[in-house]
């Protein structure tokens, strides 16, 4: 599944600090490992000083309300961190 910028703004909606720090993690060339596990997921480290953090993301169907992205920093469960914009950015490239 291809990811374009509009899905990416339809998943953020109205929040814009993490697209706003998705978008600077990914320009400075932070996600470090980014591939495919299977058809509908997207893996992702990313670190400087400390553990890399995992996202995972399953593409469930094309809608955005049905995406289901973790990651495992402290933001992560919120589906709405950084760095799993950063990855839907790395996607989309």
């Amino acid at each position: 599944m291809s990811v374009r910028i509009s899905d990416i703004y339809q998943y953020v909606g109205k929040r814009v600090r993490p697209l706003r720090e998705g978008e600077a993690v990914f320009f400075a060339g932070h996600v470090v490992r980014c591939g495919m596990l299977n058809e509908e997921s997207i893996l992702q480290s990313s670190g400087i000083k400390d553990k890399p953090h995992t996202v995972t993301i399953h593409f469930i169907s094309k809608n955005t309300h049905e995406w289901n992205c973790k990651c495992t920093c402290k933001a992560g469960e919120g589906a709405f961190c950084k760095h799993i914009i950063a990855t839907l950015l790395y996607a989309n490239k």
